[in-house]
């Protein structure tokens, strides 16, 4: 068999429609995913998926994933970006990207940036726990007032 394919969208739905509501299959997704730090995943009760979500000046994610327990006030929210680099393939590193996060001076162009990406999702968090901080470029980045926004926050 063979399935080509060149976008990260493309790959987000392929991979969560083919789960489905198939929570033993989402189950054994979430133990593949290697976390920075330590993250406990514990034994979840169902899960939420959002794809190609917006959350306004906070840019949009691939994937979210809400996490949710027994206890209705313990969840998680995972955000996952993807990227396929079929054509860059040889160019393309985490290192690369990190190092060109760390040296934009400017927004324009950058937003496809792995990090870039991950940083907006960071600031979105911040925002919601009512740490309002400014992007590297001093831009205060808001929700606005979109309902579908809105509902998934």
């Amino acid at each position: 068999m063979k399935i080509l394919g060149y976008s990260e969208r493309g790959l987000i739905n392929s991979l969560i429609f083919n789960i489905g509501e198939n929570k033993e299959l989402m189950d054994k997704f979430i133990r593949l995913i290697t976390f920075p730090t330590v993250i406990e995943i514990g034994e979840p009760h169902n899960y939420e998926i959002l794809i190609e979500q917006s959350f306004s000046e906070f840019g949009n994610a691939d994937l979210v994933i809400v996490v949710h327990y027994n206890n209705p006030t313990n969840k998680k929210v995972l955000f996952i970006e993807g990227k396929v680099k079929t054509v860059q393939a040889k160019t393309w590193s985490l290192k690369s990207q990190f190092d060109k996060f760390i040296d934009i001076n400017k927004t324009a162009g950058y937003s496809s940036n792995l990090f870039f990406q991950l940083k907006s999702k960071e600031l979105l968090v911040g925002t919601l726990n009512g740490n309002h901080q400014p992007d590297k470029y001093g831009k205060q980045r808001k929700l606005g007032s979109n309902d579908i926004v809105m509902k998934s926050i």
